[in-house]
C-alpha cells in the first residue's frame, strides 16, 4: 500500500462505477431501508467548504447504514429557482429588454450549467450517489408535485390573496421570506414629533383642550406621509404634562418625560384606554387621524404613543384592520415614493431621502421636538445586503394561524434530532408565525396558477386552478408566459369571464415552497433530513410546514443539523475578505479522504474553523491511521488470514486480555456514537484505542511477531487480535477514507468485489466478557511512565537507542504482580531488589544474532534459547 491518494483517485472512482456501487446498495433484498433526503443546494457558482460539510456528513451516514446492511436511498437534488440565478444572468445579458420568456430560457439553460459544474466537483468528494439520477426544482415533473401542493392548500381554503405589509426588498423588487432577511446593526436617525390635538375633548373626569400635543417617537419619519392613527396600549398610565419653559402641554406615557431632558409639571395621568378616539392632525398631510388602543404598545422605548402607518408594518396594518381604517402607501417597488403622494415635497423621492426632507420640515414648522441617531437592528436582503422595507404589497399568503393546533405536536415529541433541542426549535419557529408570504415579484421561477377578473380580483373556483395545472402538465410550465390569460380560461367558466378582460398572476411560488415539496419525490417518509442549522428558517421549516399541513406529519422521522465552516479567527468566508478556503483545491494538493478526515474529526454541531494547522493534524493523522490500521496490518495479516474466534475467547496473557478489553470497550462506544451520528467522538475514540494500541502494544508484541513461533499460543493471540482490530477499523475508516480503505480491502480480500458491498461483522462473541485488575494496570502505567521518563534522559545522553538496550533496577515494591515488566516495559534487563528504588543503565548482556534481545545466555549460533527452538523447529518440519 503506497501513499498515493491523488494518482489513485480516478483509478478507485473507476473501480466504484464498474461495481454500480449505489446500484447494488440501494437494491438490496430483504434488506432494512434507509432514506437520507438530500436538501437542494442552490445552483449557482463553485462549491464551497459549507457544501462539502454537509456532502460529506451525509455520506459519513450512508456508508455507516451501508456497512451495517442497510439498502440506502440518496436522490442528489438541486434548487434551482429564484433571485440570485436572475441576477447573475442579468449581469451577463441584456436582461431587462427581454420577454418573461427568453429570461426564463437564459435562466434555464445558466442553472444547467451551474448543475453540471457542480456535479463534477460533489463528485470529487468520494460521494456514494448516482449523479446520473437527481431531482431539480426546474423540472416540469417537480412543478407538477409542488402545484399539487399549491392546490392542496387552495382547496382547503389556507391560501389568501390580500394587501398587506412585507419585507420588500427595493434592491431586488420582491418580497422576501424571513430566512432571506440578514439583520446589521446601523445607525438610524429617531425623531420625537407632535400631533396637535384637532378639538377640546372631555373624557370621564378630565378635559383636554385643543393644540394639546400627542408626543410620538419613530425610527422610520418617511412613514410619517402615510399616518392614519396613533397607538396607546388601554393598560398603561399616561400623564398630561406641561412644559415649564414655553407652557406647551404633551400628552405621553408616564414617566417618558424624564428622559428626555426639559422641565416639566405634571398636571393629571389617565389610563391609555382614556385617550381612545381623541382626534388630532397629521401637519403634514393636513389629515385628521385618531388615537386607537393597541397591546403590541411596550415601555422602555419612545412616549407611549405609536406613530401607526398600516402600509408600512404588521402590528400597525392588525390595529388598524380592527378599527376599519383602510391600509395606504405611495412607495413603489423600487423604494421611491410616487409622484402624487400626499406630501408633495417628498414626490419621486427615494425612501431615505425622504426621511431627511421631513425631518427637515418638521424642524423648520416646530412639529419636531427632538433627534437623535441611534444604532438599530435593521433588517437586509441576504443577497443585495441592502435595507429592506416593511410595506404595504399585495401578494399570496398561508393562514398558519389557522393551522397551530394541527402543528402543535407534530415535531416536538415526535421527531428524533441531534442536538437534542433541534425539534422543538423548529416547531417553536413555525408556531410563532402568522402567515407565510408565497409570491415572489419575479420570473424564474414557478408561477402561480391563477387568473385575474377585469376588476383585478382572483378567480379562485377550484376547477379553474385545476384547469390551468393539467395544462401544464401537457404542454409544460413555460406556457404559462407564452399564452394570453384567456387560453387557460376553463371551458365551464367562458360564459361567466370570456368576455372579461382576464389577466395572469405575474408573481411566482416562494423558492422555500418549491424546495419544501422536494419530499414528494420520494416513495416514503424519509428516515433523516441533515442540513445546517440556518435551514431551521429554511427547508426544514418549509418541509415540515406543507408535509404536516397536507400528511399530518413531518417529511422527516429524524433531524440532524450541523454549524457553518468559518476561517481561522472565526469569522464568516467571503471573496471581498479574501478568506475563502476551495475544498477543490485542498482536494487537488491534500487528497479527498484527508479533506473528509479533517470533516470527521470537527465537532460539527458548532461552527467549525479551518486552518492551516488543523489541515496538517488531519494529514497527520491520516498517515497514522494509514499507517497503523492498514499497511502494518496488512504486513502481517496477508490475504490468507481468517479470524479465530477461539483463540479470542479463551485469551491467557494478561497484555493480551488488556489490549483486547480495551478495544472491545471501545469498540462498543464508537458503535454508540455513531448511531447518534456523533463522528468527532467516534473517531476520537478510536484515535484513543490507537495510541495505546500503536505505540505500546504493537511495539510489546514485534519480537512475537517477528521471531516467536508462528504455531504458539502467545503468537497466535496476538495475531487474532490484530486481525479482528484490523477489520473492525477498515470498515469503521470506510466511512471516512473510503478510497484509503477500498485500497487496503483490495489487498486483504480475495473477493474481487468493493468493501461498501460487505457488511460488517459484529464483535466476537464471548461466554463471559474478560476483567482487568485495574488497580494493578494503573499502577504498570505509573511504573510505564516513570521508567520512560528516565529511559528519555538516557537516550538524549547518547547512553542508550532505545528501550530494548535498557536495565531497569527495581525495588520490590513497585513490582506488578502478574505482569511480564520485562516484556510489557520493552526493556532488555530487570533486576528486582529490595525497596522502592527505579534505576535505569545501560544493558550489558549479550544480543542475540536473530531477535536482536539482550539475554543472559546464548548457542554456539549467537542465538537466544527461543530463537534456537524456532530456527530448529522451521528447519525440521
Amino acid at each position: 500500500m503506497r501513499a498515493s491518494l491523488l494518482s489513485n483517485e480516478k483509478k478507485f472512482k473507476s473501480f466504484w462505477y464498474s461495481q454500480n456501487l449505489y446500484d447494488q446498495l440501494s437494491t438490496r433484498n430483504n434488506a432494512p431501508s434507509f432514506i437520507l433526503h438530500d436538501g437542494p443546494p442552490y445552483a449557482n457558482g463553485n462549491i464551497h467548504l459549507g457544501h462539502a460539510l454537509n456532502k460529506v456528513l451525509k455520506d459519513f451516514v450512508l456508508r455507516f447504514k451501508a456497512i451495517n446492511g442497510f439498502c440506502i436511498d440518496y436522490l442528489p437534488g438541486w434548487d434551482t429557482h429564484g433571485l440570485p440565478i436572475e441576477n447573475k444572468v442579468e449581469k451577463k445579458f441584456n436582461y431587462g429588454k427581454q420577454s418573461a420568456v427568453e429570461k426564463r430560457k437564459l435562466c434555464k439553460e445558466y442553472a444547467l450549467e451551474q448543475i453540471s459544474k457542480q456535479k463534477e466537483q460533489f463528485q470529487r468528494l468520494h460521494l456514494l450517489a448516482d449523479f446520473k439520477r437527481f431531482y431539480r426544482t426546474l423540472d416540469n415533473s417537480f412543478i407538477e408535485n409542488e402545484l399539487d401542493c399549491f392546490y392542496q392548500f387552495l382547496e382547503r381554503d389556507l391560501i389568501y390573496w390580500d394587501l398587506k405589509p412585507v419585507a420588500w426588498s427595493w434592491s431586488s423588487r420582491t418580497a422576501l421570506a424571513e430566512s432571506e432577511i440578514i439583520y446589521k446593526e446601523v445607525e438610524t436617525k429617531s425623531i420625537y414629533f407632535w400631533f396637535p390635538v384637532v378639538s377640546d375633548c372631555q373624557l370621564e373626569n378630565i378635559s383636554i383642550k385643543k393644540d394639546v400635543r400627542l408626543l410620538v417617537w419613530t425610527t422610520t419619519p418617511y412613514t410619517l406621509e402615510a399616518n392614519l392613527a396613533i397607538c396607546v396600549n388601554p393598560e398603561f398610565e399616561y400623564e398630561l404634562i406641561e412644559d415649564i419653559e414655553t407652557n406647551h402641554q404633551y400628552i405621553l406615557l408616564s414617566g417618558a418625560a424624564d428622559t428626555l431632558g426639559f422641565k416639566f409639571k405634571k398636571i393629571f395621568s389617565l389610563k391609555g384606554r382614556e385617550l381612545r378616539d381623541i382626534c388630532y392632525q397629521n401637519p403634514i398631510t393636513k389629515e385628521i387621524g385618531k388615537v386607537i388602543t393597541a397591546d403590541f404598545v411596550v415601555k422602555g422605548t419612545g412616549t407611549g404613543l405609536v406613530h401607526t402607518a398600516p402600509g408600512f408594518g404588521l402590528e400597525d396594518y392588525y390595529a388598524c384592520l380592527k378599527e376599519g381604517i383602510r391600509i395606504y402607501s405611495a412607495v413603489k417597488s423600487d423604494g421611491h415614493f410616487e409622484l402624487n403622494t400626499k406630501f408633495e415635497p417628498i414626490n419621486g423621492l427615494f425612501y431615505l431621502k425622504a426621511s431627511d426632507v421631513i425631518i427637515e420640515w418638521l424642524k423648520s414648522n416646530g412639529y419636531l421636538f427632538k433627534e437623535e441617531v441611534i444604532k438599530h437592528n435593521v433588517g437586509h436582503d441576504w443577497r443585495t445586503e441592502k435595507p429592506l422595507l416593511y410595506m404595504a404589497s399585495p401578494q399570496w399568503f398561508i393562514n398558519i394561524s389557522k393551522l397551530k393546533n394541527d402543528i402543535k405536536g407534530k415535531i416536538k415529541g415526535q421527531v428524533n434530532s441531534f442536538p437534542g433541542w433541534l425539534s422543538g426549535k423548529l416547531e417553536d419557529l413555525i408556531l410563532s408565525r402568522e402567515e407565510w408570504c408565497l409570491s415572489r415579484q419575479r420570473v424564474w421561477g414557478t408561477p402561480i396558477p391563477i387568473l385575474f377578473d377585469e376588476e383585478g380580483n382572483p378567480i379562485l373556483d377550484l376547477r379553474q386552478i385545476r384547469h390551468i395545472i393539467e395544462i401544464f402538465k401537457r404542454e409544460g410550465v413555460d406556457i404559462w408566459f407564452e399564452k394570453p390569460a384567456n387560453y387557460f380560461l376553463h371551458p365551464d367558466l367562458v360564459e361567466q369571464y370570456g368576455s372579461n378582460q382576464l389577466s395572469k398572476s405575474t408573481d411566482i411560488l416562494d423558492v422555500w415552497f418549491d424546495s419544501g415539496c422536494s419530499w414528494r419525490v420520494l416513495q416514503e417518509r424519509a428516515d433523516l433530513y441533515l442540513e445546517g442549522f440556518d435551514q431551521l428558517r429554511g427547508w426544514f421549516n418549509s418541509s415540515a410546514t406543507i408535509s404536516i399541513i397536507l400528511n399530518n406529519h413531518t417529511p422527516f422521522k429524524t433531524l440532524l443539523s450541523h454549524g457553518f465552516v468559518l476561517d481561522k479567527e472565526g469569522n464568516k468566508m467571503s471573496k471581498s475578505k479574501g478568506n475563502v478556503v476551495d475544498p477543490i483545491e485542498l482536494i487537488d494538493k491534500y487528497g479527498t479522504d484527508v479533506v473528509r478526515l479533517w470533516i470527521g474529526l470537527n465537532n460539527f454541531l458548532e461552527d467549525i474553523k479551518i486552518s492551516q494547522e488543523s489541515i496538517e493534524n488531519s494529514v497527520s493523522l491520516y498517515r497514522k491511521i494509514r499507517n497503523t490500521v492498514f499497511r502494518y496490518s496488512l504486513s502481517l495479516l496477508g490475504t490468507n488470514f481468517s479470524l479465530d474466534e477461539q483463540v479470542l475467547q479463551n485469551l491467557t496473557r494478561p497484555e493480551n486480555i488488556y489490549i483486547y478489553k480495551l478495544f472491545r470497550d471501545s469498540w462498543i462506544q464508537i458503535e454508540k456514537y455513531l448511531s447518534d451520528f456523533l463522528f468527532f467522538k467516534a473517531i476520537k475514540t478510536s484515535l484513543n484505542f490507537l495510541n495505546t494500541y500503536s505505540s505500546w502494544y504493537l511495539e510489546i508484541c514485534k519480537d512475537v511477531l517477528y521471531c516467536g513461533d508462528v504455531n504458539s499460543v502467545e503468537y497466535k493471540e496476538i495475531i487474532n487480535i490484530v486481525g479482528e482490530v484490523f477489520e473492525k477499523y477498515l470498515f469503521f475508516y470506510s466511512i471516512f477514507i473510503p478510497q484509503t480503505a477500498e485500497e487496503a480491502w483490495s489487498y486483504y480480500s480475495t473477493k474481487q468485489t468493493s468493501i461498501f458491498l460487505e457488511k460488517i461483522k459484529p464483535l466476537t462473541k464471548l461466554d463471559r466478557e474478560y476483567e482487568l485488575n485495574e488497580q494493578e494496570w494503573n499502577k504498570f502505567w505509573d511504573l510505564k511512565n516513570e521508567v520512560y521518563m528516565k529511559i528519555e534522559a538516557l537516550k538524549n545522553e547518547g547512553r542508550i537507542s532505545g528501550s530494548v538496550e535498557a536495565k531497569l533496577i527495581l525495588g520490590k515494591d513497585n513490582l506488578v504482580s502478574d505482569l511480564d515488566l520485562l516484556k510489557l516495559l520493552n526493556i532488555g534487563e530487570l533486576d528486582v531488589i529490595d525497596g522502592s528504588e527505579i534505576q535505569i543503565s545501560k544493558c550489558e548482556l549479550d544480543v542475540c544474532e536473530r531477535c536482536k534481545r539482550h539475554k543472559s545466555c546464548l548457542d554456539g549460533n549467537k542465538l537466544c534459547s527461543r530463537c534456537s527452538q524456532v530456527v530448529y523447529s522451521q528447519q525440521h518440519r
